[in-house]
């Protein structure tokens, strides 16, 4: 087996074929080098963490509302849709209140 070596790319030679392989350590090193690690800005992994779990609490409770209740709507009527929403939304109250109440209790025991 041998190499021919012609810029990025690289050509392997096998018995029977060809391979062009892309050479990726020295393409990646050109165009995003690391950064020293004293310049790098410090991260906050908690404030973070509470951003995700807010937006996954609201994304739940969006989609719960939004297509239970259009799904019932399509497949039983306005009168029931109407209904699903109203139950819907006391559903979603009771798991926005469960999620302020854990974070209130997390924020009272300490970060």
């Amino acid at each position: 087996m041998s190499w021919v070596r012609t810029g990025r790319f690289s050509l392997r030679e096998t018995p029977g074929r060809c391979l062009i392989c892309l050479r990726f350590s020295w393409f990646l090193h050109k165009v995003s080098p690391m950064p020293p690690p004293d310049s790098r800005p410090p991260s906050d992994y908690r404030r973070y963490r509470r951003q995700t779990e807010q937006n996954l609490v609201i994304a739940v409770v969006t989609v719960l509302v939004l297509v239970g209740s259009g799904l019932v709507l399509l497949f039983f009527g306005p009168g029931a849709g109407i209904s699903s929403l109203i139950c819907l939304l006391f559903g979603a109250s009771a798991i926005g209140g469960l999620w302020l109440l854990l974070t209130l209790i997390e924020r009272w025991v300490g970060d």
